[in-house]
């Protein structure tokens, strides 16, 4: 009798450790063009709020019309802690606005940044400096505008992150290829390279960093460490060269994380990658005041990489000490591509969730069936990497997995961009070419 229990909980155990988690509930929403969230974070008083892009007039769930019509703007939506949309705002001016990011202040506000090719019109006080610029948005807990800010120089710039500091300012990561013009206080080093700005509670810009070689480089993703230190991620394709004192690994970019201190100070750059191609893309500090950061990688077991591709694009995951040691890394993928890894995320388990997009079958680490074209892919890794189990969640279309937060203890909540109709696991129909998906998963 003791025997068969024993054994009952051991199978029960080893079933619950492999078992895939449920999609318990989703919401489709959008208007009647192109609808794409980039960004999402949970709320001090339960809920999440949304930022992304919309093309789409007054029509499905929007409420208003665009500022700039045929272009895009804005589109920020806040949602309660049972899903429903407390409030929405678009933000915008008379040209093409683009929200990247967004990050809970602490006011009880938020501060968004993306970029903007708008001049001085509707919510932006400002001109364009030259091409595309980053704009920052300070709004309050209901979305009204506080101040924005435009940051920029000749050329054009990108912005992938934005957070507060300890002192209530704020730290941009992003990418310009502009010379001393506008914000910017150093020339371009190569072709594109990272560009950080220290913003003070206002918008006044205290300082900024170009750090680059002599090619392209890349910001995908921004952390702040414990200490108010800034770690930026992306890639590089420059050989040894200005702040790039590494030459590459392979044959097009390597995966290139940078660490300056709160005043612009370089303190250490790493270089990982193997022997073709890679770029880091999503980064988040862990308990051991270590990092966890996500490439993208097409090369096989080489430098940095401990494994080989497990077929076209894969997703590569590294764990890092707090100088940026590699600890371990892990190759996660099937027969196709799986690529954009943009979330990862330390789970209050220890380890660690990871969202991405594939179009592979039931293939190497894959375990689900591809639904249509790109799918949202959802991996859970435990403290060492080890996989514990990953999800498939898509339609018949094109659906790209924009952010994960874990709500409670294997409670994830999911936002992405979906151009799937009711078909796979999407229950509704597409409102116009792409929507907000929203998407609870328990496991």
């Amino acid at each position: 009798m003791y025997r068969n229990y024993i054994m009952l909980v051991v199978s029960f155990c080893l079933l619950n450790a492999c078992s895939s988690p449920t999609v318990v509930n989703q919401k489709t929403i959008g208007g009647n063009d192109k609808d794409e969230p980039q960004s999402m974070c949970l709320t001090k008083d339960g809920g999440f709020i949304v930022a992304g892009s919309s093309f789409s007039q007054k029509s499905g769930d929007k409420l208003t019309d665009n500022y700039g019509y045929i272009y895009s703007d804005y589109w920020i939506i806040k949602f309660n802690a049972v899903g429903e949309i407390q409030w929405q705002k678009m933000i915008g001016g008379d040209n093409t606005d683009f929200a990247r990011c967004i990050t809970v202040t602490s006011d009880g506000g938020y501060i968004i940044a993306g970029e903007s090719e708008s001049d001085s019109s509707a919510d932006k006080s400002e001109n364009s400096r030259g091409g595309p610029d980053i704009w920052v948005v300070k709004i309050d807990s209901i979305g009204n505008v506080m101040w924005d800010k435009t940051l920029g120089g000749s050329g054009a710039e990108v912005c992938t992150a934005i957070r507060q500091t300890k002192n209530g300012g704020y730290i941009i990561g992003g990418a310009s290829n502009s010379n001393i013009s506008g914000e910017k206080t150093e020339n371009c080093r190569g072709d594109f390279d990272f560009w950080v700005v220290k913003l003070d509670t206002k918008g006044n810009v205290e300082w900024d960093k170009t750090l680059g070689g002599n090619k392209f480089e890349y910001c995908g993703g921004m952390e702040l460490t414990d200490n108010d230190n800034v770690v930026l991620c992306g890639n590089s394709a420059s050989d040894s060269s200005t702040e790039k004192p590494e030459k590459n690994r392979g044959t097009v970019a390597d995966a290139w994380a940078v660490k300056l201190d709160m005043k612009g100070n370089l303190l250490w750059q790493k270089v990982f990658g193997g022997k073709n191609d890679e770029m880091f893309l999503g980064i988040s500090k862990t308990n051991d005041s270590g990092l966890i950061i996500t490439a993208f990688s097409n090369s096989n077991k080489g430098f940095e990489k401990s494994e080989d591709s497990k077929g076209g694009m894969d997703i590569w995951v590294i764990k890092t000490d707090k100088n940026g040691n590699k600890m371990w890394d892990k190759t996660l993928g099937g027969n196709a591509d799986d690529r954009q890894p943009w979330c990862v995320n330390q789970t209050l388990d220890g380890g660690y969730i990871i969202g991405a997009m594939s179009k592979s079958g039931i293939s190497g680490d894959k375990t689900d069936s591809c639904r249509g074209n790109y799918d949202f892919w959802v991996i859970k890794l435990n403290s060492t990497g080890k996989i514990e189990w990953d999800k498939t969640i898509g339609g018949n279309g094109y659906d790209e997995l924009r952010g994960i937060e874990e709500i409670k203890k294997n409670q994830f909540i999911i936002t992405g961009i979906s151009g799937s109709d009711k078909s796979g696991d999407k229950t509704a129909i597409t409102r116009g070419e792409a929507d907000y998906w929203i998407v609870y998963l328990n496991d």
